[in-house]
């Protein structure tokens, strides 16, 4: 698959082990992505250097969210209320150290969270209230400290 879409230039050598998608190419899968309906209800918000998602407009039915590779520096305090988003995704976004007590009870049906490449010393013990999530994912979060209990 990866050699197709090379040979057809949609991504090109990065490194030994990786590739590169053009820029033009992602933002089109991102438009695709964020348009697709309420069966595939997503918003990404990937690589746009946003330091902050407070201001960030969205439906209570999103099931996916990426803030991948922005600049978050902190999260809102409070959040609306997401009861169908399954993913929530953080990672690399290295300056965010700190995570509101309550920020988690506004997704009680998350099952995948990664705050990979993320400079937090803790989660936020509301974490504890996420029954449903299988996959915490933590790599490169050299500033971790603890796990709530």
């Amino acid at each position: 698959m990866i050699e197709s879409l090379k040979d057809v230039y949609l991504l090109e050598n990065h490194t030994l082990n990786s590739v590169k998608m053009h820029d033009m190419v992602r933002d089109v899968a991102i438009w695709i992505a964020n348009s697709l309906g309420d069966e595939h209800n997503s918003l990404i918000q990937a690589g746009l250097g946003l330091s902050e998602i407070s201001h960030i407009k969205m439906s209570t039915s999103v099931k996916r969210m990426s803030f991948v590779s922005n600049k978050i520096e902190r999260l809102p305090d409070s959040f609306m209320e997401c009861p169908e988003t399954t993913t929530l995704l953080l990672q690399d976004n290295y300056p965010l150290q700190n995570i509101p007590h309550e920020f988690f009870l506004a997704f009680p049906a998350l099952r995948v969270l990664n705050l990979s490449g993320t400079g937090i010393r803790a989660p936020a013990s509301s974490i504890n209230s996420l029954y449903q999530l299988h996959a915490l994912i933590l790599q490169n979060c050299f500033g971790l400290k603890e796990l709530p209990p």
